[in-house]
């Protein structure tokens, strides 16, 4: 899934919370890992927001979905609630500052998307808003500090370079000025300047290069470019500020080599690998600082292991094993600091959920 930096979204469904297909069953601790209550649809490639509780929004099983579930941690339950007004995969959740939710983009049955829509939890409603000025999935959205929110790339049958402001406060879409490149699967992060860094991605080959958005300018830089060209990777902010960027494709080549980019120095460092290739896998900075991987794919087979990044000694360490192999799958980093686990896919489209602890 192409991620925001407060947009999340991970492939078919997102997450306020996506919905993928559980045993229903709580099975216990694992090695800091729960099985948890599944929910009520099976998806793959969920996203996950916090609202307080962690919403699943559509997604796919046989077909593509407009049901959205709720996650409730004090009584370990999922509850249905009110569907999406369109059904869609491959889009983006994303909190604004007022509360709400904005869902962009994605697919429905193969037509790639324009529309937009907005959930209000204090009266549970959707409600559409205006469209985006192009349909697109596989995009990446994010909430700068003034509360507006920047869409970027992502795929409507090309890759596409275009990018977009939303004002919650107006509900318009305005068209700014476009990425120097087109790109898809790329990641996108919200430095502490307040600048946005979008990363790799893919256009007819993966993509090494970066581009910094400055909303005070309004304008887009070239940044320094990745040691290597990536896409379905992960990036996620370190306590310091900087940002870890890990696994992923290289066009046919499974990644585990990950790279450190300080904003303050403007340059990208290679970091110490993780143990194994794997892409649609999930990132979660844990409440130890740490930053928490949990499976994807690799050359051969669906992930079920775990990995933990130390950035202090710069070393990953192995935890506990997930209760499933999965991957298009989502994280979400909930209330009490676990990080709950959400669907995607193994053989079979999952709805199961789990939790981990980082004690």
């Amino acid at each position: 899934m192409g991620r925001g930096s407060n947009g999340l979204a991970i492939g078919a469904c997102a997450v306020i919370v996506c919905l993928l297909i559980i045993t229903g069953v709580v099975v216990g601790i694992v090695l800091g890992l729960k099985a948890q209550k599944g929910h009520a649809k099976p998806d793959v490639n969920p996203t996950t927001t916090l609202i307080p509780h962690t919403m699943v929004t559509g997604g796919r099983n046989i077909g593509t979905l407009k049901s959205t579930e709720l996650y409730d941690p004090s009584r370990n339950t999922w509850e249905k609630a009110r569907d999406m007004i369109d059904t869609r995969a491959w889009h983006v959740a994303s909190l604004l500052e007022n509360g709400k939710l904005l869902v962009t983009g994605g697919s429905s049955y193969g037509l790639v998307l324009a529309t937009a829509e907005l959930y209000d939890p204090s009266i549970n409603v959707w409600k559409s808003i205006r469209n985006m000025t192009r349909a697109r999935q596989y995009h990446t959205v994010s909430v700068l500090e003034t509360g507006l929110v920047l869409v970027t790339g992502g795929w409507d049958g090309n890759a596409l370079n275009t990018a977009e402001l939303y004002n919650p406060l107006t509900g318009s879409w305005l068209m700014i000025k476009a990425m120097r490149y087109h790109r898809y699967h790329h990641t996108a992060i919200t430095l502490s300047n307040g600048k946005v860094l979008v990363i790799g991605g893919k256009d007819n080959a993966a993509l090494n290069s970066c581009e910094l958005y400055d909303p005070l300018t309004g304008s887009w830089t070239i940044g320094p470019s990745l040691a290597g060209p990536r896409y379905k990777h992960t990036a996620s902010v370190l306590r310091d500020g900087k940002v870890l960027v890990a696994g992923g494709m290289s066009n046919s080549i499974v990644l585990s080599s990950v790279e450190l980019y300080d904003p303050m120095k403007g340059t990208w460092a290679m970091s110490a690998p993780m143990s194994i290739g794997r892409y649609e896998h999930t990132a979660s900075v844990v409440k130890t600082g740490m930053v928490l991987v949990t499976g994807g794919l690799d050359s051969y087979e669906h992930l079920i292991n775990a990995e933990l990044y130390d950035p202090i000694g710069n070393v990953w360490v192995p935890t506990g094993n997930m209760s499933h192999l999965r991957y298009g799958h989502a994280a979400s980093v909930i209330g009490d600091g676990q990080v709950l686990i959400t669907g995607g896919h193994d053989l079979a489209v999952l709805r199961s959920a789990e939790l981990y602890n980082p004690l």
